[in-house]
């Protein structure tokens, strides 16, 4: 995905906002990198993957990423219903507040 040098400004404004959060997983210390692939088969990792991914998307862009996602899931769905996919998700995901990290 390439940015425009005004949506790369925007990116490092937010992520040196004290109002921001930081979303990692914290088994493989994975934070999203687009360079970096998630840990095959760790639902935390695929969670930051996608929190990120969707964070990252230009707000002009988000519908459209949105809708990707639900087709993507809705694909999944079926290949799980004809036995041909096998995935565990969280029942609910776990996240901490950390107010005193750097």
């Amino acid at each position: 995905m390439a940015y425009s040098d005004a949506e790369k400004e925007q990116i490092l404004r937010d992520i040196g906002d004290p109002k921001r959060v930081l979303v990692f997983c914290q088994k493989h210390m994975y934070f999203g990198e687009p360079e970096t692939a998630p840990a095959a088969g760790c639902k935390g990792c695929w969670l930051v993957y996608y929190t990120i991914l969707i964070g990252r998307t230009p707000p002009h862009l988000r519908a459209q990423r949105i809708e990707e996602l639900r087709s993507l899931i809705s694909h999944m769905n079926e290949e799980v219903e004809k036995g041909n996919f096998d995935i565990d998700l969280f029942n609910q995901p776990v996240v901490t507040v950390d107010r005193n990290a750097n």
